[in-house]
């Protein structure tokens, strides 16, 4: 579904996508009629991911992984890290 490469941040991945392509590949999860789940991280996820083996499961395994915009603000203000286009996270929604 998603041409472009993850972005690890902390060594979880998140998928490379703007809003309205993270919205089309809900739409896709939705229509295909099997269950999915996509997860939402922010810097206290990472954070607890680092020690914690079930949530980096939690995160690596989901068909959706989402940076939260707080997420992605620190990472341009810190470092050259291009952060996935700032989550829609509790946000996201059609216009």
């Amino acid at each position: 579904m998603n041409a472009r490469p993850s972005i690890a941040i902390l060594g979880v991945p998140f998928d490379n996508v703007t809003s309205s392509e993270a919205l089309d590949r809900i739409e896709q999860m939705i229509a295909s009629g099997k269950p999915h789940y996509l997860a939402t991280a922010n810097v206290d996820f990472l954070v607890q991911a680092r020690e914690d083996v079930e949530l980096r499961r939690i995160l690596f395994d989901a068909d959706l992984t989402l940076a939260m915009a707080r997420l992605c603000s620190g990472c341009r203000a810190c470092s050259a890290i291009r952060c996935p286009n700032a989550s829609p996270g509790p946000t996201l929604s059609h216009a």
